[in-house]
């Protein structure tokens, strides 16, 4: 059963999902923040390198500004956030090709949906889309999609169990991608 089965229109609901995505991702943040700071930590947000090959206590932080600041502390944590990868060739131009990140600015619900890669984020968006109503192939490069959830740290049992939970739900996958 997917929402458009229950007579949602593609649109609000749609609208609906990119809002909430948007409030709880800033939501989280917030609150990462606020656990941070009630642990004690000292958060400082910028750009950060250690002065030298990691092995000393002594951190530079440049801010958005540009301004540099030395930090030096027994114990550091760095969050480094990340960003989709993005192979050269393929034309990202947010209106028929996205990654996880651009994705949240696409205004409506494709009617089929092709999403590259094996981890949790490709997993996730297959099985949003599919909930929706799209139509969604899961391109992946191993031959084997339970060896593929494996790589990334999951037991074989409960990658045996998502893989067949994907398929069971209507994902199409395609093995053996280059």
């Amino acid at each position: 059963t997917s929402l458009k089965g229950m007579g949602l229109r593609d649109d609000s609901v749609w609208n609906e999902i990119v809002t909430n995505c948007v409030e709880l991702a800033s939501f989280n943040a917030r609150d990462t923040v606020r656990q941070l700071e009630y642990a004690g930590v000292t958060y400082v947000q910028g750009y950060a390198a250690f002065a030298d090959s990691g092995g000393s206590s002594s951190l530079f932080i440049t801010d958005v500004d540009q301004s540099i600041a030395t930090l030096r502390a027994d114990k550091i944590l760095i969050a480094t956030g990340s960003t989709p990868f993005r192979p050269g060739g393929i034309p990202f131009d947010g209106k028929r090709v996205f990654d996880s990140d651009s994705i949240n600015t696409l205004t409506y619900l494709p009617k089929s949906v092709a999403i590259t890669g094996s981890g949790i984020i490709a997993i996730e968006f297959a099985k949003i889309f599919k909930n929706l109503g799209s139509d969604v192939t899961l391109i992946i490069r191993d031959n084997i999609p339970r060896n593929a959830l494996m790589k990334i740290g999951l037991d074989k049992d409960i990658a045996a169990t998502l893989v067949a939970d994907l398929v069971r739900s209507g994902i199409k996958i395609e093995r053996g991608a280059q």
